[in-house]
């Protein structure tokens, strides 16, 4: 870290009034602070480690105070570091700003077969801390354990206690076999019994010369895996808003909500068919042929639940996996964050690595998972040809999100309002970036990369958002791993709020028939454009039915939708007119 760096950390946190996750202000004026170690375990027990700046105090709006004594402070630091379990090898560089002394020090992150590191004189439980926010918590011993527990690569290997062979279906075996031998005929899996098939994939334990099911075996192949573990499910809820409980429905804040359950084949094909009968879809004319794009590539949001399926942290038992869709977003949420060194920023330029190899193995078998480390890239590759943004990832390490934004990049608005910018030197990624600008609060380095495809490397990348830095577009916070970019000062009053999202086809069919009073299939056609085509209007009409906000009145032709208050009341009569 070179000077120029705390210089810029030290004005974003006065800028934001307020420390960093990853960045702590210290005053030292009295040398070092007593409880120094809390901070080296916090900070090195996050995913990426941090840094600690000493001569600078929060107190006084993170003034600048220097350090006194720089030789001692290192020297406490050291020893204070070497008593850490296991030992950190700190970094120290030291800068003059505003006329003082500023030691500036990178605590390095623990590695995660290591974790949690703590403060070797206090016992575990004791010396141990996270960071939560700008704070240092002391961890919990179920913290602790679920932290051992996460960077396992073996608790899908473990037998499920009181689970029995007789819990399996073997008819699902022999397919899997079949599959197995399809793939590759030279397989050992010809010349083995169904259990030493399993055993083979770990699906099989013996203990005491006893055949068990492992967590692997019972999620996938089991009769009924929720009887032993009745959280390890998919949900899929639909609402109508941007935001859960936006808009209460009949008493209830969602347009729809259904659970995927049974074994991990059966929850995967159903909550994917579920969401993908949820979405939007425009039509659209090619020749004479009526085509359908739907709202999000239907790859992205297979990826995203398959994904989710295979990484989830099984440790977990009392969450399940949430498929979310909004008026403008669909999120999938998984229990447990990244494993192992896996970063957001780094999540489709490195092999992933996962908690599961067994699970993954036999869902690669079924075919339900590409290679490994393809799938990432290809889901932002779909995203972008579709004309949207990248997928967002959020590792709050407790869960994992994926979200897909269906807003098109750039639309018209859109680009009548890049116009104002022709006269500026910008090649057309930086015009796009400014574009993704419009819609979202900041940029990172990695979001713009994968704006661009993954074509951009870091450098590059780097050196054009500089350049829209350098024109007056864009401001840059931070440095570093911490810099981020927003849309300058001056560009902000130009920006208009986007168009807002288009109705949905079941809010087109509500409007309709609060001013009709009903409506019918072939009324239902002609508002949504779908030409002939009664199965997708049936299939609405019969959506808003199950979500009870229609009530279907006759049979064959004469069947019309009103809402359910008329129906009760009165107010449509069957047979008017």
């Amino acid at each position: 870290m070179d000077c120029e760096d705390v210089v810029a950390l030290i004005d974003e946190i006065r800028r934001l009034g307020s420390e960093l996750d990853d960045v702590e202000a210290k005053a030292a004026q009295g040398g070092l602070p007593e409880r120094i170690h809390r901070s080296l375990s916090a900070l090195s027990n996050r995913r990426s480690g941090g840094v600690i700046l000493f001569g600078v105090d929060e107190e006084q709006h993170f003034a600048v105070v220097g350090v006194p004594d720089v030789a001692r402070l290192q020297q406490g630091l050291a020893s204070v570091a070497s008593e850490m379990r296991p030992p950190l090898r700190l970094d120290f560089d030291v800068c003059e700003v505003e006329g003082q002394r500023v030691v500036a020090v990178t605590v390095p992150k623990c590695p995660p077969d290591q974790k949690p590191c703590y403060w070797g004189p206090s016992r575990l439980e004791e010396g141990a801390y996270v960071r939560v926010g700008t704070t240092n918590r002391r961890m919990t011993v179920n913290e602790i354990r679920r932290l051992w527990a996460s960077y396992r690569d073996d608790v899908d290997a473990e037998a499920v206690p009181d689970a029995s062979p007789e819990d399996l279906d073997w008819r699902r075996v022999e397919a899997y076999r079949a599959q197995v031998l399809r793939r590759d005929p030279e397989s050992a899996a010809a010349e083995q019994t169904p259990e030493q098939l399993l055993l083979g994939v770990h699906c099989l334990v013996r203990e005491g010369g006893v055949l068990r099911p492992t967590l692997t075996g019972l999620l996938l192949f089991g009769r009924n895996p929720q009887y032993h573990c009745p959280r390890f499910l998919i949900t899929v809820t639909q609402y109508t808003g941007t935001d859960v409980g936006q808009e209460i429905i009949h008493g209830r804040p969602y347009l729809f909500d259904t659970e995927a359950q049974g074994p991990i084949p059966a929850m995967i094909d159903k909550a994917e068919r579920t969401a993908l009968g949820l979405i939007k879809r425009r039509a659209y004319f090619d020749g004479l042929t009526r085509r359908e794009v739907p709202e999000y590539p239907e790859f992205a949001i297979r990826e995203a639940i398959r994904n989710a399926v295979a990484h989830r942290d099984y440790t977990a038992r009392g969450s399940h996996i949430d498929v979310r869709l909004f008026a403008d977003r669909l999120e999938v949420r998984n229990p447990g964050g990244l494993f192992g060194d896996l970063t957001v920023e780094t999540l489709d330029e490195v092999p992933p690595s996962t908690r599961n190899p067994n699970i993954m193995r036999v869902l690669q078998d079924l075919g339900y998972v590409e290679q490994r480390g393809t799938g990432i890239r290809r889901m932002i590759a779909e995203m972008r040809q579709a004309n949207l943004e990248p997928p967002h990832f959020k590792d709050a390490g407790t869960y994992f999100v994926v979200r897909l934004k269906n807003h098109t990049l750039l639309d018209e608005e859109t680009l009548a309002w890049l116009d104002q910018f022709a006269n500026y030197p910008l090649n057309d990624r930086q015009r796009l970036a400014l574009a993704y600008l419009r819609l979202n609060v900041q940029m990172t380095n990695a979001d713009y990369r994968r704006l661009h495809h993954g074509t951009v490397e870091t450098v590059e990348a780097t050196h054009e958002l500089r350049g829209l830095v350098e024109a007056g577009l864009v401001e840059m916070h931070g440095t570093r791993r911490w810099a981020y970019y927003t849309l300058s000062e001056e560009v902000l009053p130009w920006v208009q709020p986007p168009l807002p999202l288009a109705r949905s086809d079941e809010e087109k069919v509500m409007a309709y028939v609060r001013e009709h009073n009903s409506i019918r299939n072939a009324e239902c056609r002609e508002l949504l454009g779908l030409g002939d085509d009664n199965e997708r209007a049936r299939y609405i009409l019969g959506k808003l039915v199950v979500a009870g906000e229609l009530m279907q009145i006759g049979q064959k032709r004469g069947t019309r939708y009103v809402l359910p208050n008329d129906a009760i009341s009165g107010t449509y009569a069957e047979n008017s007119g």
